[in-house]
């Protein structure tokens, strides 16, 4: 477990700090210009927050961006799989999915505190959908290969 958090804690503050320095690149150079700062948490809270509104798939540039999100987060799922010290491979893809996952949520919560961004509940379900897709891959590869070699014995 302890390495479940520390995936969790690292990566999130990676991809905040990738974040700010994006949004700093783009924006002016004042960490103050690129956040909210009348921010709070309380959204989570409310049902008619923006974080839970539906946005539409219409535009080209918004498949894009999603599609990035899902494989993006398909491949961390991967990553922290293959790296996971267990030998479980249930273990190993239910650990690596929910570190991804709460990943995602504290990387879309960031995102709403970001005047040029918005952080949604829609998109942790996209990132949900990459990690799961691409888990069960991974995992079905393994049992795969760990057959045909019980099988060539």
């Amino acid at each position: 477990m302890k390495y479940i958090l520390s995936t969790i804690i690292i990566s999130s503050i990676l991809i905040i700090v990738f974040s700010i320095m994006s949004e700093m690149e783009r924006s002016v150079s004042s960490i103050h210009a690129i956040y909210y700062m009348n921010g709070s948490t309380l959204f989570l809270l409310d049902q008619q927050s923006s974080f839970y509104s539906i946005y539409s798939f219409s535009s080209e540039s918004t498949v894009m961006r999603k599609a990035g999100h899902f494989f993006f987060y398909g491949i961390l799922t991967v990553l922290i799989y293959l790296a996971h010290p267990t030998a479980a491979t249930l273990t190993k893809a239910t650990h690596s999915v929910l570190a991804t996952t709460i990943i995602g949520f504290i990387d879309e919560i960031h995102q709403h505190f970001l005047v040029n961004r918005s952080g949604r509940m829609l998109d942790v379900f996209i990132n949900l959908s990459g990690s799961l897709t691409v888990v069960t891959v991974a995992v079905s590869f393994s049992l795969a290969s760990q057959l045909i070699l019980k099988l060539s014995k």
